[in-house]
């Protein structure tokens, strides 16, 4: 059985997951080619070896040519999505991760899911980590995930929206919050592997 385990004892993001499906083995030229399948322009992955105190790991930035924050519906990702050269797999997991997230947001605003509109979420970067990262999980062929408690720190981001807490206390899929006084790495897909399964152990 191949297991991947995400300790996210200091939050979790997008670049952070891919960085760490790269470091596990995933060939950052196919995951290239998986987000040119895409068919939007522009989007450009890079890697580096870095150092976070005593540990080395690597670091995959994603870089785009579009400017700001375009405000996309969900029927607008589904449609790129629908569209795009991935695997039946992938497709479907990316969806079900953009579905929720409507689900949660509409939710919190009060509204109905075809009303919201994301901001930083619908941004070709973030819709990037997401299939990037829904891709790489199955190219890794892994038989489970198990996500450790999602640790979100404390403090405010500032963004477009509401702060994004409080989209993941409405999903129900944090386990524990430890008590840290400081801002940790929250993202857009702070909780993509639960999203894609359930909230500790996750097998598909």
């Amino acid at each position: 059985m191949t297991l991947a385990y995400f300790d996210c004892f200091s939050g979790i993001s997008g670049d952070m997951i891919l960085g760490a499906l790269v470091d596990a083995g995933l060939p950052l030229a196919e995951l290239q080619a998986a987000l040119d399948g895409l068919h939007v322009p522009g989007i450009q992955l890079s890697e580096e070896t870095v150092k976070r105190g005593a540990f080395r790991g690597a670091l995959v930035r994603v870089k785009t040519e579009e400017r700001g924050h375009p405000h996309r519906h969900l029927a607008n990702i589904l449609r790129i999505l629908e569209a795009a050269d991935l695997p039946a797999a992938a497709r479907s997991d990316a969806s079900r991760i953009f579905q929720r997230l409507a689900e949660a947001e509409a939710s919190a605003h009060g509204v109905a899911v075809e009303k919201i509109h994301f901001h930083e979420v619908g941004a070709l970067d973030s819709i990037a980590d997401i299939v990037g990262a829904a891709w790489g999980i199955r190219r890794l062929g892994l038989d489970a995930i198990h996500v450790s408690p999602i640790n979100l720190g404390s403090g405010f981001v500032t963004g477009a929206q509401a702060l994004l807490f409080a989209v993941v206390i409405v999903l129900g899929i944090v386990d524990a919050v430890a008590a840290v006084e400081t801002e940790l790495w929250f993202h857009n897909i702070v909780f993509l592997p639960a999203m894609l399964f359930s909230s500790t152990t996750l097998r598909y």
